[in-house]
């Protein structure tokens, strides 16, 4: 996992983080008595506006995120944004239709659960929205967001 948090940070211009659970706690199960930690679930949220000239780095960015072993411990939510004109010079616009499009990375794959139609990803109420939306549907002990 480590690896993967070192390649999108390496390939993007801003990366925040935050925990959940109380102020200084270890956010173990069982108050800090040793035998009974829990591993604490982790999603990851990634705002994948590239309805530009980036959409070639997304599509390899997301290559790098199909390749990460995901599990319920452990989730990648992207929201997936595009230039259709790349992906039809690309020869992908049967597999990618236009819009932008919610969903998780999965079984060697990113698995659209929301189709939202063209957005303006530049408006801040849309990563609100964005983050609103994986908290309620991926809910998690800990949350990281790549922008």
């Amino acid at each position: 996992m480590r690896s993967f948090a070192l390649a999108l940070c390496a390939s993007t211009t801003l990366v925040l983080s935050g925990c959940g659970g109380g102020g200084g706690s270890d956010d173990s199960s069982d108050g800090g008595n040793s035998g009974g930690e829990t591993t604490p679930t982790w999603t990851v949220m990634v705002y994948g506006h590239a309805d530009h000239n980036l959409t070639p780095n997304m599509l390899a960015d997301m290559q790098e995120m199909i390749a990460v072993q995901t599990n319920d411990n452990f989730k990648i939510v992207l929201q997936l944004d595009l230039n259709d004109q790349t992906i039809a010079d690309y020869g992908l616009a049967d597999e990618i239709p236009g819009g932008v499009h919610r969903g998780i990375i999965a079984n060697a794959d990113f698995q659209t659960q929301l189709s939202l139609g063209e957005q303006n990803l530049d408006d801040p109420a849309q990563l609100t929205d964005f983050i609103t939306w994986t908290a309620t549907n991926h809910p998690a002990d800990r949350y990281g967001l790549v922008m």
